[in-house]
């Protein structure tokens, strides 16, 4: 029988998780008033009755426990279930069950025939049992939080980059920060887990790129990926150099209509797609740094530094303006964001070969770090509003036995909650 123990020591349940919780209260196989997770429950009805035409007859016991704060018994998700079988041999086939409806041995109690059962959902059951691992060994490997660096390819959207780093994980809480188009390729920081939280945090710093412009036609997307909606066939380069340093300024920069940002409540390619007329909205954009890379008879490329929010087709449009001709990004690659370089960055041939390293939120946000004993861990896990005795200045991230509690700020003379993980 190919099967193992699932027993983990170490994934202590938050309170984020216990306020996420539907019990429903059902009566056990004797009548006794029970409380049980309610989607956990539905799928046990699954479960019994679908064992029940294998001759295989569940009994639930009890599940939700009191006082089990930071154990999975006060989740209401793991049920004790007295388990009757016709034929001698069969617990291979309640084992076999399990997965396909979400759930994943715990204990198996021979000589009271009764199991211990988890419910943790279809996919993440059937990857345990696929690949024969404890639920320690599946949080080891999977349940993850930090920083991934990806260097995406041109191609794809950033938010399929997610859900690959989505199914890698066998998490939901995946995003990223700075989105970059499908045509556009490099530097995508992706945050995973409780590293979530923190994208605000990161995305307030610069970016820079490589971009090659195609001269001589305009799109209706502004990239290569358009519709040609002006042409130029007369337009000779002259001094690029010249018109790049025009640029390193501060402007108002037009915000292209295929892009995600809301008017009236609609995102702008919407308003494109449909055929609608809309203002585009204008927003404080500064290029710090323009540099020639290369030209030709119909191309160019060019290094930039900017500021948050800048879009470089717009930069591109806008510098064909600036000359009475049109120009078009043709090619666009991320090569630093927040201070990650392209080449701190992994693949996602590397990412599926398990060749890569997850940064932690620490490691992302130069804050100073505070390592707290227990008489302080109660408050900073509540967000308790406590007394600068560290001297901080800005932000501090609080660590309790290695891992990162919270992130704190300065407020006058008393430090807040900024950030809560857990």
């Amino acid at each position: 029988m190919n099967y193992k123990m699932l027993v983990d020591k170490e994934n202590l349940i938050t309170k984020n998780i216990l306020n996420s919780i539907s019990f429903v209260s059902i009566k056990n196989f004797v009548g006794e008033e029970i409380l049980i997770e309610k989607k956990a429950y539905a799928k046990y009805k699954d479960l019994q009755e679908y064992l029940l035409k294998k001759d295989i007859l569940l009994k639930l016991v009890s599940a939700y426990k009191k006082n089990f704060f930071s154990n999975e018994v006060g989740t209401g998700l793991l049920l004790e279930v007295l388990v009757e079988f016709s034929k001698i041999g069969e617990f291979s086939i309640l084992f076999e069950s399990l997965s396909s409806f979400g759930f994943i041995l715990r204990e198996f109690m021979r000589e009271d025939n009764k199991i211990k059962i988890r419910y943790v959902g279809d996919s993440t059951a059937t990857l345990l049992y696929n690949e024969h691992l404890t639920l320690e060994e599946y949080h080891q490997k999977y349940n993850k939080s930090g920083v991934l660096l990806v260097n995406k390819p041109s191609g794809i959207s950033s938010r399929e980059v997610d859900n690959i780093i989505s199914r890698k994980f066998d998490t939901k809480k995946v995003g990223h920060t700075g989105t970059l188009d499908p045509l556009a390729s490099g530097v995508l920081i992706v945050l995973i887990g409780n590293a979530t939280k923190i994208g605000s945090d990161i995305v307030c710093q610069d970016k820079a790129y490589i971009a090659t412009v195609q001269i001589g036609i305009e799109t209706d997307t502004l990239d290569i990926t358009g519709k040609v909606i002006k042409e130029d066939k007369n337009f000779l380069i002259k001094d690029l150099e010249s018109l790049l340093l025009k640029f390193e300024k501060t402007y108002m920069q037009e915000v292209p209509i295929y892009s995600a940002v809301k008017v009236g409540g609609k995102k702008l390619y919407e308003y494109a797609r449909n055929g609608e007329d809309v203002v585009l909205p204008k927003k404080e954009v500064t290029i710090k740094k323009l540099e020639l890379l290369s030209c030709n008879k119909d191309t160019f490329s060019f290094f930039c530094r900017v500021s948050k929010g800048t879009y470089i087709r717009s930069l591109i449009r806008d510098m064909g303006e600036s000359v009475g001709t049109c120009f078009t990004m043709k090619e666009l690659v991320r090569t630093e964001e927040a201070g990650f370089k392209i080449e701190d960055c992994y693949t996602l041939e590397e990412i599926k070969d398990n060749c890569f390293e997850i940064l932690s939120i620490d490691q992302v946000l130069h804050y100073p770090v505070v390592n707290i004993g227990e008489d302080m861990y109660k408050m900073i896990s509540n967000g308790c509003v406590i007394e600068n005795i560290f001297s901080i200045t800005d932000k501090v991230i609080f660590k309790y036995s290695g891992k990162i509690l919270a992130i704190y700020e300065k407020k006058g003379d008393k430090l807040v909650s900024y950030r809560q993980f857990i």
